[in-house]
Formats: C-alpha cells, structure tokens, sequence
C-alpha cells in the first residue's frame, strides 16, 4: 500500500532560472497606489527603456487595462524602434504598475508550473490585484492555488528563494499578518512554496517599504549580494550587518554592494542597487540595476559584473521610479521554464 502512495515535490523558483516570458504592466495615466509626481512625466520613458531591453532577451507580455490602449500603445512602440514581433499584450485590470508585489509566485509541483495566490494587499484594498495570480495563470494555462489568499499576506517584493528549499523575507511580513503568530507565518510559507527553512532578515527603518528587495539579491544558490551603509550613524547599518551575520550563519557567500542615503528625495530615503532583475532570458542572459547617475553607479555596476559574468549588465535610469520607494524588481514578473 505504501508504495502506491505519490508523495508531491513542491520547489520554489528562484529569479535566475531560465523564463520563456517577461511580463510588465503598462503605465497608466492615475496611479491609484500613492500620490506619485512622475506618473506622467517619467514612467512613460522608463518603460520604453525597460522594453527595449527586455524584448533582445526574450518574450514580453504587457498586461493592459482595457483592449481599447493596445493600438496607442504600438504606436508608442513603433515610435521607438522596439521589436514588435516577440511582444503580446494580455488584459487584466490593475491599479497600479507594482506587478512585482501582486504577480505570481511560481512553484514546480510534481515536475509542472504552478502559481501560488498569496494576498497582496489587505482584503477590501485593491481587491482586483489580489487576484491578479489566479487570472493570470488562467489566461497563461498555470495552474493556480488561489487558497493561500485567505492565509497569508505576501508581496512578491518581500520574497525571494535561491531554488534549493530556502526563502528569506523581511520582518516586514510579521507586520503584513499582525493576526498571526510569527511560527504560523512561517509555516504557510514553508507549506504553499515548498521551503525547508525560512530565514526571516530585519527590515530597514525609515521611508521605506520594508522589503527585502531594496537590500538584499539572491543570484544563485549559494550567493547574495546584500546592502551596506556607508555611514555607522546610519539607523539601517546596525541592521544590515546584523543581517549579514544571520546570512553567512545560514552558510550563504556575501557580497556587499552600496546602498546610498539621498537627502534631497523624499524623506531621505535610500538608493538600493539590489533592486535589480535577473532576466534569464530565451535570447540573451541581462540583469537588469538600477542607475542614480552618481558615482556609486561605477561601483554597483562593477560588483554586478564581478559576480555574474555570464550575464550583460545594463544600468537604468531609476531616478523617477525610486521617488515611488521602488526599482525595476518592484516592476517586473516573469514566467519561468520548468
């Protein structure tokens, strides 16, 4: 009898592994998340920036609102001399351009692609992009487990796996799931995403979103690159050498990469490097960094090149996009190969 049983293998994807698709969502003229004063003025540019490379890497997916803007939209692409041939537009409605935080998280389950639907936003806040994963997956024929919506809130920006059965997070997510018990949260994380250990980091303090993406990157199984202060007085430096202790007792390979205070943004909130993408892409291999056009953008562009030489690394202009305490991994979500 007992040989007879199937017992399922559940395995977080990691970032770096192959994709066949990247998927963005196309700016919209009102943003509904924050009060941002470069929704008109500066998202346009940047994700024409952001295509333009995507599309030499792989497939692009736009997600629209409305059929309607897919005309307007070629001809913004056409305008710019981007390929056409490998984009397809999908239409989802969303609030905001924050794919990275209410996309998809994926598993390989018994050998096949599946989504995980974890709640985003609180319940009666942005109810659509909580539900954003399960349509998607519908559209895309994934197989999609919408019931860890009514467990646990995750955002996508909040979470990261190296592949092999380990996730780290910020203590951003105890905060996110106040009615639950740290051990709980824990749980649910292990049990929807495969993980045999989830290691918890402390979050950054200040005009920020807490979340592990603005500090830390995984590029492979066994590396991070993880964020540091320049300044000891800094709040956030006790923090992130903390942080690193925890890591390197975890057994993982650190590289330190800047993260730079910018006292003229919006309550002097920081600039993080480690808010990159890895596009592992059909074409081509690209990680994606954000650039400030100051002189650290040298040193992270640097440090990138060092540790992941199999990859192009191209700086993008972040400056618009940092005003919303986010980056390019904030933006983008990908569909992995199994």
């Amino acid at each position: 009898m007992k040989d007879n049983v199937k017992i399922s293998k559940t395995r977080s994807i990691a970032e770096f592994e192959p994709i066949k698709d990247l998927i963005l969502v196309w700016p919209k003229r009102i943003e509904l998340s924050y009060n941002f004063d470069f929704v008109n003025s500066l998202q346009l540019p940047y994700f024409i920036d952001l295509l333009d490379i995507a599309v030499r890497c792989t497939n692009v997916q736009i997600v629209i609102n409305t059929p309607f803007s897919k005309n307007r939209i070629i001809a913004k692409i056409k305008e710019n001399n981007i390929i056409l041939s490998n984009i397809k537009f999908t239409t989802i409605f969303t609030d905001s351009i924050w794919l990275g935080d209410f996309g998809p998280f994926y598993i390989e389950k018994n050998g096949k692609l599946e989504i995980v639907d974890f709640r985003c936003w609180p319940r009666l806040y942005r109810p659509i992009e909580n539900w954003f994963p399960t349509i998607f997956g519908k559209k895309n024929k994934i197989k999609c487990n919408f019931s860890a919506n009514f467990f646990l809130t995750v955002q996508g920006g909040n979470y990261a796996t190296n592949g092999a059965g380990i996730g780290i997070l910020s203590s951003q997510v105890f905060e996110v799931n106040p009615h639950l018990r740290k051990q709980k949260i824990i749980d649910y994380l292990k049990y929807f995403l495969g993980l045999n250990k989830v290691i918890i980091l402390n979050r950054e303090l200040g005009r920020t979103t807490g979340h592990i993406d603005m500090f830390a990157k995984i590029i492979n199984e066994n590396t991070i690159l993880l964020g540091k202060y320049k300044d000891k007085n800094d709040e956030n430096y006790k923090i992130m050498e903390e942080n690193a202790k925890v890591l390197e007792n975890n057994g993982f390979n650190l590289i330190r990469i800047p993260i730079v205070r910018n006292s003229s943004s919006i309550g002097n909130s920081s600039l993080s490097y480690a808010n990159s993408f890895i596009l592992n892409g059909l074409k081509k291999k690209v990680v994606i960094i954000p650039r400030y056009n100051i002189p650290e953008d040298k040193d992270a562009m640097l440090i990138y090149k060092n540790s992941m030489p199999d990859y192009e690394i191209i700086g993008l202009n972040s400056n618009g996009v940092i005003k919303g305490f986010g980056g390019v991994h904030c933006i983008l979500k990908s569909i992995p190969i199994i």
